[in-house]
């Protein structure tokens, strides 16, 4: 799997319509009994990306705190959210879309163009925002109800 290496585009030009450029290779061959276990050889990265996730997760609500207080998203939580993303797409790559039959490595790779992470990356800061206003709201609302049941309106 290829990822494009263009230059980021400039606010006011733009070549693209999208900002992330995913290229990924055809593969003329795929072993035909690889798949059969490939399920099997990814249990590895399963149990390492159940720790990352959970990393991951923390990152974001420090990161959703970070950002409301400071308005900026810190470097490190930044890097590391995304090294988790793409660790993420390469495993998904291997096991569930059968792009390839190169095993994906147990490392951190940055990837050249991080729009899909950064898009990821605000879709949890939306789920951290959904779970801190919304959950307490229909929990006030059910309190209020006086029943516990339901809404009153």
């Amino acid at each position: 799997m290829a990822v494009a290496e263009n230059p980021p585009p400039t606010p006011a030009t733009s070549a693209t319509p999208y900002p992330v450029n995913l290229l990924v290779e055809y593969p003329e061959h795929l072993s035909r009994w690889l798949i059969l276990v490939k399920w099997l050889l990814v249990i590895p990265h399963g149990i390492v990306m159940m720790f990352l996730a959970f990393g991951q997760y923390t990152a974001l609500f420090f990161a959703w705190w970070a950002i409301l207080f400071t308005g900026r998203y810190p470097r490190g939580l930044f890097n590391f959210v995304v090294a988790v993303q793409a660790w993420s797409i390469r495993v998904n790559a291997y096991a569930a879309f059968l792009v390839t039959d190169a095993y994906p490595p147990f490392e951190f790779d940055r990837p050249v163009n991080t729009g899909l992470a950064v898009g990821m990356i605000f879709l949890g800061s939306a789920l951290l925002v959904a779970f801190f206003v919304v959950v307490p709201a229909i929990a006030l609302a059910a309190a209020m109800s006086g029943s516990g049941g339901g809404l009153v309106y």
